[in-house]
């Protein structure tokens, strides 16, 4: 296999968050009157502190010091109630005989607990890696690296599975091939270090090749 580990990305990748971490923002900030689409174009993939600091600034808003808790709290209702895994992750998980591992910006309560509402915990033996555990987000670099690292391979050894242009480009500043999980698309796109694709199940060929 030319690949050896497969680094997921959570939000978006591995389950279908994205939707219900915007309607989380529409719920508890009814200042906001961008739509759900405009919203996850601006802030998909990025830290929430960066996110929260934007719409205050935008939207001249002072929000209580511990909104970010509140918002957790909030998602992980939604989450229980609404969360599905990506289309072809659950049969493409299973399928992959590379070591895999979870990177993502999201805090390790928030990984574990989606995780465990669409039942992939299992497939990742506790390898869940957060950009909280060494305090660097995404766009750079350091997360992808720290997790390779930790599972014991180096970066062109590893494959990234990425939904956002901010992991996209932490994956091509860390030097490890990405493959962009774009679903709205028409057509693939391919180039160095980067590959779309347009459906999960795409990746059980590309990665067993």
């Amino acid at each position: 296999m030319r690949w050896e580990c497969v680094i997921f990305d959570l939000d978006g990748t591995l389950v279908d968050s994205e939707i219900l971490n915007f309607q989380a923002y529409a719920e508890l900030l009814p200042e906001i009157t961008e739509s759900q689409a405009s919203l996850i174009k601006r802030y998909e993939g990025m830290q929430l502190a960066a996110v929260v600091s934007d719409i205050e600034a935008r939207y001249k808003l002072s929000l209580p010091e511990d909104f970010e808790d509140t918002f957790r709290e909030h998602i992980r209702g939604l989450f229980e109630r609404g969360l599905k895994p990506i289309p072809g992750i659950p049969e493409l998980l299973p399928s992959l005989a590379q070591r895999k591992c979870v990177a993502s910006n999201a805090p390790q309560r928030k990984l574990a607990h989606a995780l465990e509402v669409v039942s992939l915990t299992e497939h990742f033996d506790g390898n869940v890696f957060s950009a909280y555990d060494i305090a660097a987000w995404k766009p750079k670099p350091d997360l992808f690296l720290h997790a390779a690292d930790k599972m014991g391979f180096k970066p062109e050894q590893c494959a990234i599975i990425e939904d956002s242009p901010t992991g996209v480009e932490a994956a091509l500043a860390a030097g490890i091939q990405v493959f962009h999980y774009t679903p709205k698309k028409m057509q693939r796109e391919s180039k160095a270090g980067y590959q779309s694709i347009l459906h999960m199940s795409e990746l059980s060929d590309i990665l067993t090749a």
